[in-house]
């Protein structure tokens, strides 16, 4: 038997709303909480398990550790908010002792949102992006939704409404959070723009790509040049 102690550490405190789970052959075996150690016990038949969070995930192989205890961390390797729209950034290092890892997440993202937090949001952004991330959600209760989400077999796709959420949940959390970083503030935008792009390939009804298409778009050239003026003030 094998004990493991797993945390997660992010950049900017991503997903403390959140956790990251942890499963074996896809069943699910434990979940690691925001500023909490989650400690697993693994059997010895057990040869790997899998770390996700969202759409990240990566694979540990138990059976290539040879001493009964272990410390492990699960991080992203980003070195700026672009790094965040590639999809293999989740890793997991193991160490032997806390203090070992411990010193290892000093010294993640010392270069990573070290910015001055922004102060005056563009509101109508937010509020955009919240108006997308509601028109996402609530496809389930439009007449006819079966038209409106394509279809895979006799299973509508419910991605567009899964990222709506996500994206009404960051909008709402930009919106409220005052000390947010430039960097920060950035990535996120970023990344909920980019689900929302991912959505419209599961939109069926034309009416509704057109929409939203229009609006993705709006966001996200308004966006840019919101970042552009943020950051020529902080130089």
């Amino acid at each position: 038997m094998k004990t493991l102690n797993f945390i997660f550490y992010f950049p900017n405190n991503w997903y403390q709303y959140g956790s990251v789970k942890i499963r074996n052959n896809g069943k699910k075996i434990g979940k690691i909480k925001y500023a909490e150690e989650t400690i697993i016990e693994v059997s010895p038949e057990i040869k790997e398990v899998s770390l996700s969070v969202n759409f990240y995930k990566k694979s540990l192989e138990i059976d290539k550790l040879q001493k009964d205890k272990y410390f492990g961390v699960v991080y992203f390797k980003v070195n700026n908010f672009l790094d965040t729209l590639k999809p293999k950034i989740l890793r997991v290092k193991i160490f032997e002792t806390k203090l070992e890892r411990q010193e290892f997440c000093n010294n993640l993202y010392t270069n990573f949102g070290n910015s001055t937090p922004v102060k005056n949001k563009n509101q109508s952004n937010l509020i955009l992006g919240l108006l997308i991330s509601m028109i996402l959600f609530l496809m389930p209760f439009y007449p006819n939704q079966t038209s409106i989400i394509r279809e895979i077999g006799s299973q509508n796709v419910s991605l567009p409404v899964i990222l709506g959420i996500g994206g009404f949940i960051s909008y709402l959390l930009i919106f409220i959070n005052k000390t947010i970083s430039l960097s920060s503030y950035k990535s996120r935008i970023y990344t909920t723009i980019a689900g929302f792009g991912l959505s419209l390939f599961y939109i069926n009804s034309k009416t509704f790509l057109i929409i939203l298409s229009m609006l993705t778009f709006a966001l996200l050239i308004r966006s840019y040049y919101e970042f552009k003026k943020l950051h020529s003030n902080n130089i």
